[in-house]
């Protein structure tokens, strides 16, 4: 159970980690100057549905 417990922690915080370094990779600008999403979740949602299109 210990062993359960530990890995659902884990798995939770490298899932944390991701979206904070993605979030961070996202907020930064282009060459122009310009950002083509309003927000990370958008980009994101957009980007996972045109995956799927695909």
């Amino acid at each position: 159970m210990e062993i359960l417990i530990k890995g659902i922690v884990f798995l939770l915080l490298g899932f944390g980690l991701r979206y904070w370094i993605n979030r961070r990779k996202f907020n930064r600008r282009n060459v122009a100057g310009l950002e083509g999403f309003s927000n990370y979740e958008k980009a994101t949602f957009i980007n996972f549905i045109e995956r799927i299109g695909k």
